[in-house]
């Protein structure tokens, strides 16, 4: 056997791409989201696969890191996310995964739903799409120290406001949540206390 061939025999294969995290999982089944992966051996990577849709607009940044925009989906559910070099296609793992949903904010209840006229009420907002909240409203005056806790749940403070009943609707990058009776708050009167 010539010298050549029997090192051809013996070279290593490049490892295969490993996606470690996903930074952004999950989207709008119209796609479009910048997501960012990071793993290992993914330099040379040619594409990126939601399910079996390709992402677009590839970037690799390192041989850890690479960005893609997820691609449209048919339908709302979990994909794995897979990445394709010429060493081949990164397995699946549950840290690939993308999750392709409504990202309609809704607001199902709040806690505390009264408060008094002055502001300076902390409230929980619980409900769906909450992920992303960059305002919320309190018959359209924005409340303050927004901190959002997960997708199902955020907290802020109330503003000001005349005695009434408003709606608080909440605003991120894909829509306003709807009006419904469940965002209902109850500005109240609360007499000063007598020394």
């Amino acid at each position: 056997m010539a010298v050549g061939a029997s090192e051809a025999v013996g070279a290593p294969h490049p490892p295969a791409p490993v996606v470690k995290k996903i930074k952004l999982a999950s989207g709008p089944l119209a796609g479009g989201v910048k997501v960012t992966l990071k793993g290992a051996n993914l330099t040379g990577a040619t594409k990126v696969l939601f399910g079996r849709a390709k992402g677009t607009h590839l970037v690799v940044k390192s041989a850890h890191k690479l960005t893609i925009l997820a691609p449209r989906a048919k339908r709302a559910g979990v994909v794995h996310v897979r990445v394709v070099t010429p060493a081949g296609k990164s397995a699946k793992t549950k840290r690939d995964r993308f999750t392709y949903a409504d990202p309609q904010p809704v607001v199902s209840s709040l806690a505390p739903n009264t408060g008094t006229r002055s502001g300076g009420t902390v409230v929980t907002v619980t409900g769906s799409g909450l992920t992303g909240a960059t305002t919320v409203t309190f018959d359209g005056i924005a409340g303050t120290a927004l901190q959002v806790t997960s997708s199902t749940s955020l907290t802020v403070t109330t503003p000001a406001h005349d005695i009434a009943t408003v709606d608080v609707r909440v605003v991120t990058p894909f829509g306003t949540s709807a009006v419904v009776p469940a965002d209902h708050f109850d500005y109240v009167y609360v007499p000063p206390v007598a020394t």
